[in-house]
């Protein structure tokens, strides 16, 4: 009989809940009192130590207005000029406040010295601030400080001082502006009870101590500047600490104390509760709570026993429908209006299949949209990658470790199919180690943009290069993981712009030769006359020596002026090299002077004694001068069509510094028209001129810019609209 019982399923939910509620009867009251008991100290200490911090805001929000008072006093003029005069009427149209000040009101100087007090005579004059450190701190800090208990001589009794700097109107320390209260007897004490005079028990109450662990405020006056440094939160709480204790007092008695420093002093709140209580309660729910759970296991016992055979074949429904649901069949159960639970369990199980079916069907629909967006991403990846290599720039991504992780059609093309199986300086410094200026070990060092001008073996051949690197990937902890380098070859670049040049050398050789032959046309004229006189006189057998030495001198003058001509014609050494600007400007005012001495152009060439050779190339820093004379005799012309006193080219040269790099800088100033404010900024833009058509191509300044730019100079433009433009080359010295 005992063995069919057994088998039945009820016997057997009863049976087996029967252990497990006898095992939790027996321990969960233990185990509740103990984590209870911890939970609710750990509760109270956190709720004590809010407490605590509370009242000490709140505390330092009342003690504002003493300061605010003191302040005022501080801030008159008197009171910041050290005179005094005037300062016992101002006190006594504030004698509603003064009686905060039991002790008075006492002015220091900055030497800590008692010089001025109230009531007068009060305080000695000459007697020292009574705290060095607190005067320490308010000269440095310049902020308002409550200080320690003290005893103050005049009173006979402990007192505090509270002070606030006094400051000029140059926000110069000049001393000191303090009240002075009893700690007994003062109205400080009714503050202190408004804020700690709380209770929680009959035996929790809050205290106050200084930075030196005295009793400032406590509900036994008998304790008042006593010192409390036995106390662990009295400890803790002068160190700044915010928290809470657990302790024993003397006569056994368990006690919480919340502990928090008051902001804008050194003293500290203290609250004190009585933990003894609060245990006694806590075992009394648990015995409750233990004699509820026995009753309860009893009483669920009878009622399982009673309903298990009533609900077991709704439950074994339900378990067949979970069985299909779990086959992939999704078809709803019957539900039986039973009115209880489980018919609610049957619809929400009719529920969840329905939803499991949409969230099935969902799932598959993301799984065909994850499908399309991995072919969409495969079609993006081919995109890019024909974006990547249809560039006719080199690209490679680096690692942080130097392997180049891929590179493009164009950087395969350049340094050969094998290249991005190697590390990046296999390929920019195959015959040297990276030097310290190396673009892509600055840039995984700095995570800047780094670009540089390199010289890169090419299947046997040096080629130019401008190469940029940048990154693109950064670690969590802000290191630069990844970087593009991008090589673009500078041949054609290069060429193009010696094209350029050279049209524009052209240009300025055509206009050049117009003055160059009125130039010649005169020493021409002068050796024809020569000669006809040696013609007319040679038959009279005189000997004219003279004659020949003007005819040869006139000739050298022509040859100068061709040879010079030439010179500037003829494509020269693009190396650069040590050059005189000095020289320089002397060959283009050469060149340049029928063009100006036609136009009535005054030139004042200012050159500098001792100036350095500069590192450059030659006819490239006389094309930037000519265009640039070019310009200024433009402006100067169209302010001046005739001659004028003011129509006057400067030009000058010195040694400057820029950038604690040494330069030469050439200044050119005109006063003609002067430039646009407005259009400043495009001056260098290649195809912008201020010219009308047929004036100019507007390419002058912008070749003048980037062969400036080549040679690691500045170029700098000032002007005034219809006053003047300086325009200055700063050039570094040859080393």
């Amino acid at each position: 009989m005992k063995q069919m019982n057994f088998k039945r399923i009820s016997i057997k939910i009863i049976f087996w809940a029967l252990i497990p509620f006898l095992f939790v009867v027996s321990i969960v009251p233990v185990m509740s009192h103990l984590t209870i008991k911890n939970s609710a100290l750990d509760v109270v200490k956190r709720r004590d130590a809010a407490f605590a911090e509370i009242a000490a805001v709140r505390l330092s929000e009342n003690l504002q207005k003493y300061s605010y008072f003191l302040q005022t006093i501080a801030d008159t003029k008197a009171c910041k000029e050290m005179s005094f005069t005037h300062m016992e009427p101002l006190l006594v149209q504030a004698r509603s406040r003064i009686h905060f000040f039991d002790g008075g009101i006492v002015i220091f100087n900055k030497k800590g010295r008692v010089v001025w007090s109230y009531p007068l005579g009060f305080q000695k004059k000459g007697h020292f601030f009574p705290s060095p450190s607190h005067f320490k701190s308010l000269k440095n800090n310049l902020r308002p400080v409550f200080s320690d208990i003290f005893f103050h001589a005049p009173l006979g009794r402990d007192a505090i001082l509270i002070g606030v700097p006094v400051i000029d109107d140059r926000s110069r320390f000049q001393g000191v502006v303090a009240g002075i209260c009893s700690v007994e007897f003062s109205t400080l004490g009714t503050t202190y009870t408004k804020v700690l005079e709380f209770k929680s028990g009959k035996s929790s109450f809050g205290y106050l101590v200084d930075g030196d662990g005295h009793v400032l405020y406590h509900r036994h006056s008998s304790l008042l500047g006593q010192s409390l440094m036995d106390q662990e939160a009295v400890q803790k709480v002068i160190q700044g600490k915010t928290g809470a204790t657990f302790s024993l007092d003397e006569s056994g008695i368990k006690l919480i104390s919340g502990f928090a420093p008051v902001p804008g002093t050194r003293w500290g709140v203290i609250t004190q509760g009585n933990w003894t209580e609060v245990e006694k309660l806590i075992l009394f729910y648990i015995r409750l709570f233990t004699a509820v759970l026995w009753c309860g296991g009893i009483v669920s016992a009878g009622l399982v026993f009673f309903f298990i055979k009533k609900h077991l074949n709704p439950i074994r429904v339900l378990t067949q429908g979970a069985d299909r649901i779990a086959q992939g069949d999704f078809t709803e159960i019957p539900v039986r209006k039973t009115g209880d639970e489980i018919e609610v369990l049957s619809r929400q199980f009719n529920s969840m299949a329905r939803a499991l079916k949409a969230s099935f069907a969902n799932i598959k629909n993301r799984v065909e949209a994850l499908d399309n967006a991995r072919t969409a991403l495969e079609n993006s990846e081919e995109k890019i990658n024909g974006i990547i290599n249809s560039v006719a720039d080199a690209m490679m991504m680096i690692h942080e470790n130097g392997d180049i992780l891929w590179i493009n059609d164009k950087g395969k093309e350049l340094f050969g199919s094998g290249a991005g199986e190697k590390k990046y300086v296999d390929l920019l410094y195959p015959n040297n180690p990276p030097p310290g200026s190396c673009i892509v070990k600055n840039c995984f060092a700095t995570g800047i943009e780094s670009d540089s001008e390199l010289k890169i073996p090419v299947n046997g051949k040096i080629m130019d290069f401008w190469c940029t690197s940048n990154v693109v990937l950064w670690a969590r902890e802000g290191t630069p993981r990844r970087v593009v380098l991008v090589c673009r070859n500078l041949a054609e670049k290069k060429r193009m712009r010696e094209e350029v040049l050279r049209n524009a050398q052209l240009a300025a050789l055509g206009e050049l030769a117009a003055g160059v032959a009125h130039e010649i046309n005169n020493p021409i004229n002068g050796i024809i006359n020569y000669a006809q006189i040696i013609e007319d006189t040679r038959g009279s057998g005189q000997e004219d020596v003279e004659l020949p030495q003007r005819i040869i001198a006139e000739s050298m003058r022509i040859a100068n002026i061709v040879s010079k001509l030439l010179s500037f014609a003829r494509e020269g050494n693009e190396e650069k090299e040590a050059v005189n600007i000095s020289e320089i400007i002397d060959d283009v005012l050469d060149l340049t002077q029928a063009m100006v001495k036609k136009d009535n152009i005054k030139v004042i060439w200012e050159a500098g004694g001792g100036v350095p050779l500069c590192h450059a190339v030659t006819h490239q820093v006389q094309q930037i001068f000519l265009n640039i004379i070019g310009n200024a005799r433009y402006a100067l012309n169209q302010k001046f069509s005739g001659s004028h006193a003011r129509k006057e080219l400067i030009i000058s040269c010195e040694s400057v510094t820029n950038n604690d790099q040494q330069m030469v800088r050439t200044v050119f100033m005109d006063r003609g028209i002067g430039i646009p404010e407005k259009i400043m900024d495009k001056l260098c833009n290649p195809f912008f001129s201020t010219k009308p058509p047929g004036h100019g191509t507007g390419l002058g300044l912008s070749i003048s810019y980037g062969i400036i730019e080549e040679h690691r100079g500045e170029l700098n433009i000032e002007s005034v609209e219809g006053e003047w433009t300086k325009v200055s080359i700063d050039l570094p010295i040859a080393r």
